[in-house]
């Protein structure tokens, strides 16, 4: 089961990580500190409505079916 809040979480933290890949010059997945700080520059909160952290994030996507932010862009590289 999953709720409306926790897809659309997913969905913009996936979004900033691809959007972070492509803006690198090539396509590496960028360090997870560096996509904690851009959430939290963006005003993206986890569920709980607390700031991102590497630990927070990696469990996020682990939850998500990604091993971390190397499987998202290791998916983004399939489709």
């Amino acid at each position: 089961m999953t709720y409306a809040k926790t897809d659309e979480l997913r969905a913009r933290v996936i979004a900033t990580i691809e959007e972070m890949t492509i803006a690198q010059r090539f396509m590496r997945p960028p360090p997870y500190k560096a996509v904690c700080r851009r959430l939290n520059k963006d005003g993206v909160t986890t569920g709980y409505g607390r700031k991102f952290d590497p630990t927070t994030l990696y469990a996020l996507l682990y939850r998500s079916g990604y091993s971390g932010i190397w499987g998202v862009v290791k998916m983004k590289e399939r489709n």
